[in-house]
C-alpha cells in the first residue's frame, strides 16, 4: 500500500473497499500463499503472512516456484526452521512458569 492511499476508500454504493495496491497483495496470497515487500512498507513477509493468516485467509494452492526447488534444499530449510523454534522455545518459560510469574493470583 502506498503512503498516499488512504487505509480504505468508500464505494460508489457506500460501501468501504481496500486500496487496489492492498487489495492485490491479498488476492495474490488467496491465489498462491506468495507474499511480496514493495518499496519502504513497514511489513516484513513474515508479518504480512502472519496478519493474512489471521484474517482468516488461506491459500487455495502453493506457490508454484517451490517446484523450481530440489527436495534436499526445500528439506534444509525446514530444518533450518525447526532449529529456530526449537531454539526460542528452549529459552521460553513454561506455561506454568509464566502463570506463576505473571498471573498468579495474590494470597
Amino acid at each position: 500500500m502506498q503512503k498516499s492511499e488512504p487505509p480504505c476508500v468508500l464505494g460508489a454504493a457506500g460501501d468501504l473497499r481496500l486500496p487496489d495496491t492492498l487489495q492485490e497483495k491479498l488476492d495474490l496470497f488467496r491465489s498462491r500463499g506468495r507474499v511480496f515487500r514493495e518499496n519502504d512498507e513497514l511489513f516484513g513477509e513474515e508479518s504480512w503472512i502472519q496478519v493474512i493468516l489471521g484474517q482468516g485467509i488461506i491459500p487455495q494452492s502453493y506457490d508454484p516456484l517451490v517446484d523450481v526447488q530440489s527436495e534436499e534444499r526445500i528439506g534444509e530449510y525446514l530444518d533450518n526452521v525447526e532449529n529456530v523454534i526449537r531454539k526460542c522455545v528452549e529459552v521460553m518459560p513454561t506455561h506454568a512458569q509464566f502463570i506463576a510469574n505473571n498471573c498468579a493470583a495474590k494470597s
